[in-house]
């Protein structure tokens, strides 16, 4: 049974809708005879070792036009979610998320999300040591996937893989999503921060010529958070929220996009280049000071003692003048 969209539609209603209506186990992803996702469950190495790590992957691949939802949905949706079933002694570290898209629905919502595929991963770390010949990890995947309506759909995967030996598989598919990940490395901009009437505003110095900027809140309560403004003649980046404020900032430039995780101050204040412009223009007193004593040293100076004397020859004249 499809969810219609509608102009208000937020996640807790989308959320309260699938569960009342008793879709969320049912993994409906056939309408009108179509595949809407298909889901997989892969992982970077051919075998698992006691002790060492490997990568395992959700991969869903949505039919043209569809979507699923980002960590945070935007204004409408729910997250894909997955419950991991592993042996014992395993561990399963935090989903990753590669960075979202922008998807502008009717009726001004905006949505967080993916088209196409997308592949979350995950870190499996495996006991010191295995007493079996072969792992299986199972995992329980839920998905909301939308268009003009949006499905619930669902999937219990099984990978299995034997103990031995690792060697690398499925690298290309890990790379390529692996490269869409928000990025580790320091932020390339230093930002400033300003906050006025609940909007707050980043400036960010050194862009890239003809650079798409944007920006996904990451705070609790984001529902609270306008849709960002971009202005490209001063490099900034609006949106109404409320400090202390955390967000994914991407840009994207031709050929690439990257994204970092940043996080406002408490208390945003003038950007660290406005502080320092504003820190390097002198008052008017200031002024007159740093004058006053440049003329005091000049007037030192062995190359103006002759101007000197000619004034004082100049003074003497005039004693003799009338008043």
């Amino acid at each position: 049974m499809p969810i219609a969209r509608g102009g208000s539609i937020t996640a807790a209603l989308v959320a309260l809708l699938v569960i009342s209506s008793g879709l969320l186990p049912l993994a409906a992803q056939e309408y009108e005879g179509r595949t809407l996702v298909k889901a997989t469950l892969l992982a970077d190495t051919s075998a698992v070792a006691a002790g060492l790590p490997f990568e395992v992957g959700l991969l869903l691949e949505m039919a043209e036009g569809w979507h699923t939802y980002w960590e945070q949905p935007g204004d409408a949706g729910l997250p894909t979610s997955i419950a991991w079933e592993l042996p014992p002694g395993f561990s399963a570290g935090p989903l990753r998320w590669p960075l979202p898209r922008r998807i502008i629905e009717p009726g001004d919502i905006h949505a967080f999300g993916y088209k196409g595929r997308v592949m979350l991963m995950t870190t499996i770390i495996p006991p010191a040591a295995l007493a079996s010949t072969e792992v299986s990890i199972r995992a329980k995947a839920t998905w909301l996937v939308c268009e003009a309506i949006c499905i619930p759909g669902s999937a219990s995967l099984d990978l299995r893989l034997p103990v031995g030996t690792p060697s690398p598989d499925n690298q290309a598919l890990f790379s390529e999503f692996q490269a869409r990940m928000p990025d580790r490395t320091p932020l390339p901009y230093e930002l400033g921060w300003s906050d006025s009437e609940g909007k707050i505003r980043i400036r960010i110095p050194g862009l890239p010529a003809d650079s798409k900027v944007d920006l996904f809140p990451l705070t609790e309560g984001q529902e609270e958070a306008g849709h960002p403004a971009f202005d490209p003649s001063d490099n900034s980046i609006g949106i109404s929220a409320k400090p202390p404020f955390k967000a994914l900032l991407t840009v994207e430039t031709p050929g690439e996009t990257r994204g970092w995780t940043i996080e406002s101050p408490a208390k945003p204040s003038l950007s660290a280049p406005e502080a320092r412009s504003s820190a390097g223009t002198p008052s008017l007193f200031m002024a007159l000071l740093y004058g006053f004593l440049g003329g005091l040293i000049l007037n030192l100076m062995p190359c103006v003692l002759p101007v000197i004397s000619l004034k004082i020859f100049g003074f003497i004249r005039q004693a003799g003048d009338a008043p």
